[in-house]
């Protein structure tokens, strides 16, 4: 028993790996609720976005060791700018190309160490969630995934409060509430947001016709990372109920 927990704690303050990233499955669409913290070892922690879209309606979120996210990164943008014309599957498949070799590469240096990434694609009736694991494969996501470090206490949540019913505002909430606890409760110091989560909406579009649409219905149909007011009002509602989730459990210890 003591093997396995000190196995744990290593996986938890591993100041290589980092990240919180939820995608989920909503009855308007599929969220994407990540935080922000990079813990690079040659400095301070830095707080930068880790979900992101670089060709339209598809959003992408990447957890894992900091150097393979860096170069993950760089390596994606150079592959959406020689290719300019690049659909949604394509460049699903080129995430996934890009993290086997990068792994592949990368795994006796980083001493296990990988890079994940959830991708979520809109534009459609019904947007498609997938995660690429470790070895370069995307996994259709039917219900809601967590990658990252906080993935153990995210699961432990969401599979008490998550229901399928559950709209992208909800689960905004939820998940930016869970890494608001993983944070004040110091569970995992790879997880943080310094009061600036990120979430994305992936609307999903229905049988709505968008071109009938006026400008401002059409917004609430488009794929975008919640800025403003509109964000304000997700971190303070889920501010509230991470107090209440606190209070139920009577604050969070680690064992």
């Amino acid at each position: 028993m003591k093997q396995n927990k000190d196995l744990f704690i290593r996986y938890r303050n591993n100041k290589q790996t980092m990240t919180f990233i939820l995608g989920a499955h909503c009855s308007d669409g599929i969220v994407m609720v990540g935080d922000r913290k990079m813990s690079r070892s040659n400095g301070s922690p830095t707080y930068e976005a880790k979900i992101f879209q670089d060709i339209q309606n598809v959003v992408l979120g990447a957890s894992g060791v900091v150097g393979l996210y860096d170069k993950f990164r760089q390596q994606i943008f150079d592959t959406v700018q020689e290719n300019p014309n690049m659909n949604q599957m394509s460049f699903i498949g080129a995430s996934e190309k890009i993290v086997f070799e990068l792994n592949r590469t990368y795994i006796e240096r980083t001493r296990g160490g990988t890079i994940e990434l959830l991708v979520a694609n809109g534009k459609t009736t019904i947007g498609n969630l997938q995660f690429v694991t470790a070895n370069g494969v995307g996994e259709v996501v039917r219900r809601y995934q967590v990658i990252g470090s906080g993935e153990p206490y995210g699961e432990f949540f969401l599979k008490r409060l998550w229901k399928p019913e559950m709209t992208m505002e909800q689960v905004a909430v939820l998940g930016v509430a869970i890494i608001r606890i993983i944070e004040d409760n110091e569970l995992d110091t790879g997880v943080g947001t310094k009061d600036n989560p990120q979430v994305w909406y992936i609307p999903d579009w229905g049988n709505v016709n968008y071109d009938e649409l006026t400008i401002e219905q059409q917004k609430k149909f488009q794929t975008r990372e919640l800025q403003d007011e509109e964000l304000n009002n997700i971190v303070r509602k889920s501010n509230e109920l991470s107090k209440s989730i606190n209070t139920l459990f009577g604050g969070i210890k680690i064992i």
